[in-house]
C-alpha cells in the first residue's frame, strides 16, 4: 500500500489517481486525497487498504454504466465524498437487485431470446446466493462465498422438477449431485453476465 500512503506533518493520508477515462466525468479532480486520521504507518496502512478497495468499487462501477449518470454521480458522491459523518457510516449504494434490473431493461434490445434467459438466469442466482445488498458491500469475500456455492449447484438445477423449487443453499447441501462444469460456471460468472 506504499504508492497510496502519503504523510503530511504527522498524518497519514490515502493518495489515488484517477483514471483519465473517469476524469471529468465522475471526478472533477486528478487525485483523490483522503485523510487516515492517524499518525500510526500501521494503522494508516490499513486503513488505505479500505480506502483502495472502496475507490476500486465505484471505479468499476463507473465503468459498467449498468447504472444512469445521475444514480452514478450521487454513488460517487455518497461512498467517496460524504458530506458529513453520520452520512459516512451510511450506505447509499444502489441495491444489487436494482442495479441488474437496469442492466437488463437497458440491454434486454439488444438479446436474442436464449442471450436474455441467460443473463436473467445469472443474474438471478447471484440475488439469490449472494442475497439483495447494496452493491458498495460486494467485497472479495461475498464474491468467494458466491463462487464457491455455485460450484457445487448441479447443472440445469431449474429444469429439474425435484430441485426447481429448492433454495440454492438446500440445493448444495444435498449429497451425490454432481456439480455442473467449470466451463459453465464460467458462463454464469462472465459471458452470460456481460454481453
Amino acid at each position: 500500500m506504499k504508492g497510496f500512503l502519503r504523510l503530511r506533518g504527522n498524518t497519514y493520508y490515502f493518495r489515488c489517481r484517477v483514471p483519465l477515462d473517469l476524469q471529468g466525468r465522475f471526478f472533477s479532480g486528478r487525485e483523490i486525497q483522503k485523510s487516515l486520521h492517524t499518525t500510526e504507518r500501521k494503522q494508516a496502512k490499513e486503513a488505505a487498504a479500505e480506502w483502495y478497495c472502496l475507490v476500486s468499487r465505484v471505479f468499476h462501477l463507473c465503468r459498467l454504466n449498468s447504472l444512469p449518470e445521475s444514480q452514478l454521480h450521487a454513488l460517487v458522491q455518497a461512498e467517496l465524498f460524504p458530506t458529513n459523518k453520520k452520512q459516512q457510516g451510511q450506505s447509499v449504494s444502489p441495491l444489487l437487485r436494482d442495479t441488474f434490473d437496469s442492466y437488463v431493461k437497458e440491454h434486454k434490445v439488444n438479446w436474442r431470446e436464449k442471450s436474455f434467459d441467460e443473463v436473467t438466469y445469472s443474474l438471478d442466482l447471484a440475488v439469490e446466493v449472494i442475497g439483495n445488498l447494496p452493491v458498495s458491500q460486494l467485497s472479495p469475500d461475498v464474491i468467494k462465498s458466491y463462487l464457491a456455492t455455485i460450484l457445487k449447484l448441479p447443472a440445469n438445477h431449474k429444469k429439474k422438477p425435484d430441485l426447481r423449487n429448492m433454495r440454492v443453499s438446500d440445493i448444495v447441501q444435498l449429497e451425490g449431485l454432481p456439480p455442473m462444469s467449470h466451463k459453465s460456471v464460467c458462463n454464469i460468472c462472465n459471458g452470460s453476465v456481460l454481453r
